[in-house]
């Protein structure tokens, strides 16, 4: 925990004064806007057949296509892990068993790297969005992990905060206030993307109906303790916020 506040710190400083002067308009802005983000729902991470399955991660497709049909959403975003071939989180690429740790060096950064299973291939079935959505309804898409000796868990930077995406960017440009979390898995890609998007400025609720944790109850509970820790929320859609904006679902 004390390091992910050492690197959201270290974020902060250089998203700098863009982030700044962003969260002040926010702050003048009578306007809530809101976004959903969608992380990584795609066919590697489902049960049974998935190269890298969240227990119970199916479960979750049919929540969020309701989400996308029936809540009325300022901006939608859909990530997807994108990985080249012999990419650094592969246990292939190490010659290590699946969910092993490895050291290497990056750029003369020391990186400690969980061996996952080989998943979400670019432009492999497995890495395909697994829900249905009506044409246009995704307005941003980000594809992470496309850096070949570099992962990315947060849908806003890579690890370490060495790189970034152009997420934060996107959700400025729209006036976001507020960010709905949403995917796979609770306790990696999930968690990573809301503490990111509490750093950036933007209040921020994972959608418990609509994620899963590699870890089970255990992993959803620590999400739920790093993101409140960070001054997130954690919220199931029979909170009475949603139905502000999901009054159909």
């Amino acid at each position: 925990m004390k390091g992910h506040f050492v690197y959201v710190w270290s974020l902060l400083a250089v998203a700098g004064l863009y982030n700044l002067i962003c969260c002040l308009l926010f702050r003048l802005s009578e306007t809530e806007k809101i976004a959903l983000i969608v992380v990584d729902v795609q066919n590697d991470f489902l049960p049974p057949s998935g190269a890298l399955p969240v227990p119970g991660g199916r479960e979750i497709v049919p929540v969020v296509e309701r989400l996308l049909e029936r809540c009325e959403w300022d901006l939608v975003v859909a990530t997807q892990d994108w990985h080249p071939p012999n990419h650094a989180s592969f246990a292939s690429r190490w010659g290590v068993e699946p969910m092993s740790v490895v050291e290497y060096d990056y750029m003369g950064r020391r990186i400690d790297q969980i061996a996952w299973p080989d998943h979400c291939l670019v432009e492999t079935p497995g890495a395909a969005l697994a829900f249905r959505s009506a044409a246009g309804t995704i307005d941003h898409y980000v594809r992470k992990g496309i850096i070949t000796d570099l992962d990315a868990y947060s849908a806003f930077a890579y690890r370490d905060y060495i790189a970034y995406t152009d997420l934060a960017r996107k959700l400025w440009e729209k006036r976001i206030s507020h960010a709905y979390v949403v995917g796979l898995a609770a306790d990696v890609c999930v968690v990573s993307t809301a503490i990111d998007s509490i750093a950036f400025g933007f209040h921020t609720t994972v959608i418990t109906n609509a994620t899963r944790a590699i870890r089970g109850k255990e992993g959803m509970e620590d999400m739920r303790r790093r993101i409140e820790a960070f001054g997130g929320r954690v919220a199931s859609l029979e909170d009475e916020q949603f139905r502000r904006f999901c009054p159909r679902y």
